[in-house]
């Protein structure tokens, strides 16, 4: 605890009045509007002003007071605001960078970014946040060589982010939060440190390296001529869409097809996965139908099994009706048949009635005269 310069003044005894406060913050205190007729013992405790750790370094630097007037509330740490939630503030250039060795001017330069935060942890979740859509994925090589993809969290920030101090010395990412905390109190004021993201890590060097993790990971498996993915590819994104979303939605191939090539235009085989997943877009949607519910589904079972019970009913009765001319057809030609049968046997009756000889016919032979044979006798 410090004295204001008022508490070393001697005491001037009761028949006089204290003499009046420098200090606007003292002036302001309940003790400042009592009356001056009745005597007051001067109190040193009364008088005691904490100074915080700002203003005691104000005192001991006046260029600390300098930069604390000219940021406004600012702290001894570089023009770093006192609060708790604005402890340490550092000013960044962010450059996206394919690869470790490429050239500054050959990346994607961002607008400068000013972060704040209480901690180095707290800096590291803002930028993380503030620059993860240029993060394309982790590129891992494993001992056998071979190269594979994967997810990123905030914890993998020091592999796909790394400072760049003014005087072009890279920071060893491999660091305490406390180190990191000194390095923050460190920085000047006005200062700008280059922050360079990586897409795919830090673990790409170079551009060849870059091109050999593309070709295993990242480019389609198939192109055509103009590079883009081919029809096998495309039809196989379609197939995997509709069977994921076949319960959903519904419309023609070209609809799937449409959605498909949505996805793999961005020539990134390793976010395909994950691009099946979500909805279709919005241009894509509303030319969909809406798939049928599972009570949908069951009604319309019921209702197909009803139709075709009727469609059997139906031919049955037309069957029947059909037996019925028949049977019309057949009565008609089984009378035609009996009087077929009539004919012939009248015919045949007829015929037997010709063939035998009449009973009442006498022989001419038996009353016919006997003449001698005169010639020849």
């Amino acid at each position: 605890m410090l004295l204001s310069p008022d508490t070393r003044r001697p005491n001037l005894g009761p028949e006089r009045t204290p003499p009046a406060r420098r200090s606007p913050r003292l002036a302001e205190l309940p003790s400042a509007g009592a009356s001056t007729d009745t005597p007051q013992t001067t109190s040193t405790t009364a008088r005691v002003e904490p100074i915080s750790e700002g203003r005691l370094a104000e005192r001991r630097s006046p260029r600390l007071a300098q930069q604390r007037a000219q940021y406004g509330g600012c702290s001894s740490l570089g023009g770093i605001k006192t609060t708790d939630a604005n402890l340490y503030r550092v000013i960044l250039k962010p450059i996206v960078k394919q690869a470790v060795s490429q050239r500054d001017a050959t990346g994607e330069e961002l607008e400068i970014y000013a972060v704040e935060g209480s901690t180095f942890s707290v800096l590291i979740k803002k930028l993380w946040d503030k620059f993860r859509g240029h993060m394309k994925g982790g590129a891992v090589k494993v001992d056998s060589g071979e190269w594979s993809i994967v997810d990123l969290d905030v914890n993998d920030w020091a592999k796909m982010m790394q400072f760049k101090l003014p005087n072009r010395h890279l920071l060893d990412t491999e660091r305490t939060e406390h180190q990191w905390n000194l390095w923050l109190s460190s920085v000047s004021v006005g200062n700008i440190t280059q922050l360079y993201v990586y897409e795919y890590g830090s673990k790409i060097k170079t551009l060849p390296v870059l091109a050999a993790f593309k070709k295993a990971c990242i480019d389609p498996v198939a192109t055509d001529r103009a590079g883009a993915a081919s029809e096998a590819t495309l039809q196989e994104i379609a197939d995997r869409i509709q069977h994921r979303w076949s319960s959903t939605f519904q419309g023609a191939a070209v609809l799937w097809r449409m959605w498909a090539n949505d996805i793999v235009r961005n020539l990134n085989r390793s976010t395909w996965d994950a691009a099946i997943a979500p909805p279709p877009p919005e241009y894509v949607a509303r030319l969909f139908r809406p798939a049928e519910s599972r009570l949908e589904l069951q009604i319309a079972g019921i209702s197909r099994s009803a139709n075709l019970a009727l469609d059997c009913v139906n031919a049955a009765i037309a069957a029947n009706s059909q037996l019925l001319q028949d049977w019309e057809m057949f009565r008609a030609r089984i009378k035609e048949n009996g009087k077929c049968l009539v004919t012939r046997k009248a015919v045949i009756q007829g015929f037997i009635d010709d063939v035998l000889p009449p009973q009442d016919v006498l022989d001419p032979m038996e009353r016919m005269e006997n003449i001698p044979d005169i010639d020849h006798a």
